[in-house]
């Protein structure tokens, strides 16, 4: 559940994983994790309250499918891992100031009860792969903020045709590097490549741009081609994956 607290008036809303509607203002028609976000904000500022959100449970659970479980969907451990980076770096990227995974151990040995099986790892301690996977984000975004203005204009066009959808969101760090992460919502059924343009206005020295290693499997990234284009440049055959691909890009004079 999504819960924002105003600690000022003490509103405290729940909104389900669902599309919501809350006080008159509603989530998208799919109920995306940002439409809620918005609706939630929307909530507070109607009784003046802070719009600062804090996440305080969430998470996947890795439980067998075997007996019935409302509300309940098991997940692979490579999806709890795709999931868990993407709502944290949607979550840094629509400025949420506090996001609580639930939970870093398993609660218990069930394996087809839900509850027993939401940690990072299993009961005995073992790593899962969101283990690493979070490992390596913190790493990642260590000290990153939302960008704000975005420095740059960037597009991320699949090589083949494509009718998902996609989300990108920009970061900063203070010590000149800046970040784009991006990731297709849907899972493609088949491997997918994309170019991605980045383009910044006023500056005209060169970019340069790195990928970070897989965040699932740590594999170190092969450094795309990339071609200059007016104010910018372009990154071809990147990955284009249903959890975030993490970009580190640099420029002399920003």
């Amino acid at each position: 559940m999504l819960c924002s607290q105003t600690i000022q008036s003490g509103l405290c809303v729940e909104v389900g994983s669902g599309a919501g509607i809350c006080a008159g203002v509603p989530a998208d028609k799919k109920g995306s994790f940002r439409s809620q976000i918005a609706m939630v904000r929307a909530r507070a500022r109607q009784f003046q309250a802070t719009e600062q959100l804090w996440l305080t449970e969430w998470g996947y659970s890795t439980f067998k499918p075997g007996k019935p479980h409302a509300m309940r969907f098991p997940v692979t451990a490579e999806k709890q891992a795709a999931y868990i980076s993407r709502r944290m770096v949607e979550s840094l990227g629509l400025n949420v100031k506090t996001s609580v995974i639930y939970d870093l151990r398993d609660d218990c040995k069930d394996p087809e009860r839900p509850l027993c099986n939401f940690g990072l790892v299993d009961l005995q301690g073992k790593p899962k792969l969101s283990y690493f996977a979070v490992q390596r984000l913190c790493r990642y975004f260590n000290e990153a903020t939302p960008a704000d203005p975005q420095p740059f204009t960037t597009k991320v066009t699949p090589n083949r045709a494509y009718k998902g959808e996609m989300r990108s969101y920009q970061f900063q760090d203070g010590g000149g590097k800046f970040l784009l992460a991006y990731w297709s919502v849907t899972r493609p059924d088949s491997p997918v490549t994309a170019d991605v343009s980045i383009v910044t206005e006023g500056h005209r020295r060169p970019l340069t741009a790195e990928v970070s290693p897989d965040l699932l499997s740590g594999a170190i990234a092969e450094q795309p081609v990339s071609r200059s284009i007016d104010g910018g440049l372009v990154l071809e055959g990147l990955p284009f994956k249903d959890y975030p691909t993490v970009i580190t890009i640099r420029s002399q004079d920003m």
